[in-house]
């Protein structure tokens, strides 16, 4: 995976995940927020690098699943898949997933949609997308 792939993947996330993320936030349930704390706790709470970014992951395909458009959760499935490709082959990305950032960008995620606030879900989905973006190209050439 080279700089022009992450660019690529991360320019469609951009264009899919604050949409889904928003729809996620209109259609909110117990459950869903209850998933979504769960796998928060286990990226924060994660010993290996590995842990941390399926965690991070499935906290992505849940809200994604939970938007209920099976074409666009099946376009995102191989947009994660190729994310956490980057994440096992750029290992700098691990100071990455373990920020603060990282962590305050999924639990403000999480309290937008436990809010049913779709417009600032939106908002903070597209902003965390761009932050890791960054991240993943800074790792590439370190």
């Amino acid at each position: 995976m080279g700089f022009h792939d992450i660019r690529e993947v991360m320019e469609m996330r951009r264009a899919i995940e604050p949409m889904v993320a928003a729809a996620a936030a209109t259609a909110v349930t117990g459950s869903l927020v209850t998933e979504l704390e769960e796998l928060l706790e286990q990226q924060v709470g994660a010993s290996e690098h590995a842990e941390a970014v399926s965690a991070a992951a499935l906290f992505h395909r849940r809200i994604a699943a939970a938007a209920r458009n099976r074409r666009a959760e099946d376009a995102l499935d191989r947009l994660f898949d190729e994310t956490s490709r980057a994440h096992a082959l750029l290992p700098p990305l691990s100071t990455y997933i373990a920020a603060d950032s990282e962590r305050a960008a999924h639990r403000d995620l999480l309290d937008a949609i436990r809010a049913a606030d779709a417009t600032t879900a939106e908002r903070l989905m597209r902003e965390h997308l761009t932050e890791a973006e960054s991240a993943m190209i800074a790792a590439f050439y370190r």
